[in-house]
């Protein structure tokens, strides 16, 4: 069975050093799933940013030649947009922190003062977990009702808030 040349400890170091060194490499392997793993959770658990309005296209035909690939350009819009004649532009005078209830809950109160004039409405916010604006912050009154800021910070955007008849 065992040649005379070939010890018998030496075989079972061998076998002795090659389980150990697949027990560290499986430990290996394992610690590096649970890394990454984790790193996952972290990346899907993270708040996620609102996306941005795509800016519009222009295809334009090719002269030369018909093209399997359509060429899009992007349409630069020369001035700032026109806003509607039914959106009316306010700022922040006052915040009410847990100062409006409707339906057992508590919501945020603040009263705007329209720009150009001395017009007053008060809203209440729609977005609890958005960050509360400061005062003279400036909104936007939609057709819906709805104050909407008119610059939205991407990294900590404002709430909104429904105009109380």
């Amino acid at each position: 069975m065992f040649s005379e040349d070939e010890p018998v400890s030496t075989r079972t170091e061998y076998n002795r050093d090659f389980l150990l060194g697949m027990i560290l490499l499986l430990v290996i392997i394992m610690l590096t799933c649970c890394l990454l793993m984790y790193l996952l959770y972290n990346q899907l658990n993270q708040p996620r940013s609102i996306p941005q309005p795509e800016m519009p296209a222009l295809a334009l035909p090719t002269a030369v030649a018909p093209s399997v690939f359509p060429l899009h350009f992007p349409v630069i819009l020369s001035g700032p947009e026109p806003v509607p004649v039914t959106e009316k532009n306010w700022k922040v005078t006052n915040i009410s922190y847990q100062g409006y209830e409707l339906g057992g809950q508590r919501y945020d109160l603040v009263t705007f003062t329209r720009i150009d004039g001395q017009e007053t409405a008060q809203g209440y916010c729609i977005d609890p977990g958005l960050d509360v604006p400061d005062i003279g912050i400036e909104y936007m009154l939609n057709a819906e009702g709805i104050f909407v800021p008119l610059v939205q910070p991407v990294d900590h955007p404002l709430q909104r808030f429904e105009k109380l008849r």
